[in-house]
């Protein structure tokens, strides 16, 4: 309520030797009173002294704490103050009364006075008043008065109820509606309750009720210190409590406030706690999933002005792409491709690159394939940062996107061989690092897979002397796909075996050929069997030393390492006649029936076992081949 203008019965006037108390007039005296009455309890006397002070405070702006403490000696002294509280009535009388005070008429009317009555009141539950509106304020909501409460009280507003009515109030409600039907001033207490912060002495994973507490306050500290502590304890590298978390239903609320744009760093914590939790197994970001989570993590990277929160939102996209195909065809199906090549276009910092780009390959990795039309936008993209990059995880992402879309049809490779990218991929085959010549060798590996134009676009960057160098690599998985790329040209027309000989790639056969690991020994035994299909080039295969290699390989009881071997013999065997006599000889003295009669009898699989028999009745019968014994090497079959 307003002060009066003068002030009313100046306390300064009062002195011990005032004579006793007189009537006041009665107008003034009821108007005051009045005032005083809204503050009091019905039918109670006596009024609190800490309210009857700030009552008195509220009709006097001249009052001061000397003049009150003064007020409150003198009621002591004449039995007007009564613990716990003043009364009223004889307390007004003696303010009012005594010839030495200043005249008790206003400049504003009765009416005007009655008009700034309060409409609403505020106590604690003890009593003290912390606010009051009068009814040109009351347009404001319940949870607008709640706020104002707690700012007065220094507390979080969720830490602030409204009581009246003996109910809580609602946040929708409108103090207007609450005093609509109220005479009187409308009485409504607070009630605080501070939201639990976290103990130090304890550890956060067995106050996950607190965080859970605090997240769900309307506090931006209390959110962005409980988002803070659940991302770090799901960052942990070994056994993150994803579920506990996940149980504790919270996720709804990390999404929820990882939409609010003007708090980017309560953006960031909680994207970065979500993240984490699609980190986990497939039920995990299932439940992620679930609420909805892609179209509002691809509209907070679209919308974002933060690059930060943008990393955090692209991480945890390609966390869910890359957990299943049905992910991947979810995020792409909402625009999750142009939404992360935007990043790419605009981003700055190294660390968004990089996640942007690890997260088109997931978009590319999996079976089956997304369709090509959403692919081929990131194309260009990928093609500029391959030629511009230096960045190893760049480069390396970017080349595994490349080696997923290109490991299939023919029109998939074409649309990287029309990306014009291939010169950069066979460049990078010399990359220093294994990170970046593997997924290249990968790709130039596929993209060989296809037509012979599109292999010759391969060759004709000439990629024979990077392969050359890895075939020396001490990984085996690289001398592996050497040879596996090398195979796949060597089942091609004769001009590009002929260029695989003439890079000197048959004596690296001949070495594959006994490596120590088997499957680098039947890439190996691929690439001889598929060249020596060429009769033109079985004699460069046998003067590199492949056929000794292969007949080494004879003893294998890999089933498909000895359906190679008794290719290679088949096409030896059709080309004796172009063999000079010395190789020819060789041939005789090094095939024999012994060694096919034993991979017949160790046979893993009905075809090879038909294919060695034909190749034994076939030497049986030619005239190249005799049996010392005359016996039947067949048997009885």
């Amino acid at each position: 309520m307003a002060a009066a203008s003068e002030p009313i019965a100046h306390l300064a006037q009062l002195a011990p030797a005032d004579p006793a108390p007189e009537v006041p007039s009665r107008a003034s005296y009821d108007s005051v009173l009045r005032c005083f009455r809204k503050h009091q309890i019905e039918g109670d006397d006596v009024m609190d002294w800490k309210v009857f002070s700030e009552v008195l405070r509220s009709l006097d702006s001249q009052c001061t704490d000397a003049q009150l403490e003064l007020l409150r000696r003198r009621g002591e002294g004449e039995a007007t103050l009564s613990a716990p509280g003043m009364r009223l009535e004889s307390a007004l009388k003696w303010i009012f009364s005594g010839p030495k005070r200043p005249s008790l008429k206003k400049k504003k009317t009765n009416e005007e006075l009655e008009a700034l009555i309060e409409a609403l009141r505020v106590r604690t539950a003890s009593g003290a008043l912390i606010l009051t509106l009068d009814s040109g304020s009351m347009d404001r909501s319940v949870m607008q008065l709640r706020a104002e409460v707690g700012a007065l009280l220094g507390r979080c507003v969720d830490e602030v109820k409204l009581i009246a009515f003996q109910r809580q109030l609602e946040d929708g409600e409108t103090c207007q509606s609450l005093v609509a039907s109220e005479v009187d001033c409308l009485e409504v207490t607070a009630i605080t309750q501070e939201i639990p912060q976290l103990d130090n002495s304890i550890p956060v994973l067995e106050q996950l009720d607190v965080l859970k507490q605090m997240i769900m306050s309307s506090s931006l500290e209390y959110q962005i210190d409980s988002a803070t502590h659940l991302r770090k304890i799901l960052s942990v590298e070994a056994n993150p409590p994803i579920q506990r978390v996940l149980e504790l239903g919270v996720a709804p609320r990390l999404l929820e406030l990882s939409q609010q744009m003007s708090t980017p760093q309560l953006q960031f914590e909680t994207l970065w706690a979500i993240l984490n939790i699609v980190s986990g197994n497939a039920h995990q970001t299932q439940a992620i999933v679930d609420l909805d989570a892609v179209p509002i993590l691809l509209k907070i990277l679209k919308e974002s002005a933060s690059e930060d929160v943008q990393d955090q939102a692209v991480w945890a996209i390609g966390n869910i792409a890359g957990d299943s195909v049905p992910h991947r065809d979810l995020c792409i199906a909402n625009q999750g491709m142009p939404a992360v090549l935007q990043v790419l276009e605009t981003c700055k910092k190294v660390s968004g690159l990089r996640n942007a780009m690890w997260t088109v390959s997931n978009f590319f990795r999996g079976a089956p394939k997304p369709n090509l039309d959403d692919l081929r936008p990131a194309l260009p993209p990928l093609t500029r940062h391959l030629r511009e990059s230096t960045d190893v995880e760049v480069l390396t992402d970017a080349l595994w996107s490349l080696s997923y879309i290109s490991d299939g049809p023919n029109h998939y490779i074409q649309a990287v061989i029309d990306a014009e990218v291939v010169p950069r991929v066979v460049q990078l085959l010399r990359h220093e690092s294994a990170g970046v010549h593997t997924p290249a060798l990968r790709t130039v590996g596929n993209l060989v897979t296809g037509d012979d134009l599109q292999t010759d676009m391969v060759l004709n960057n000439d990629p024979f002397g990077a392969v050359m160098q890895l075939m020396a690599s001490p990984k085996m998985k690289i001398r592996k796909e050497c040879c596996w790329l090398l195979s796949n040209i060597c089942a091609g027309p004769l001009y590009q075996v002929q260029q695989i000989r003439d890079h000197g790639f048959f004596d690296q056969f001949s070495i594959m050929a006994r490596d120590a690991e088997l499957s680098v020994r039947k890439e190996a035994a691929f690439a001889i069997a598929n060249a020596s299909e060429k009769t033109e080039v079985i004699n460069d295969l046998m003067k590199a030393g492949c056929m000794t290699a292969m007949h080494e390989l004879m003893d294998s009881h890999d089933h498909k390492m000895q359906d190679l071997c008794l290719t290679f013999i088949s096409n030896l065997r059709k080309g004796l006649d172009e063999m000079p006599p010395s190789y020819r000889s060789q041939f005789l003295e090094t095939v024999r029936q012994e060694d096919l009669q034993d991979i017949l009898e160790r046979a893993g699989t009905e075809a090879v076992r038909l294919k060695a028999a034909d190749l034994i009745r076939e030497m049986e019968e030619g005239e190249e081949v005799f049996s010392p014994t005359g016996e039947n090497p067949l048997g009885d079959h």
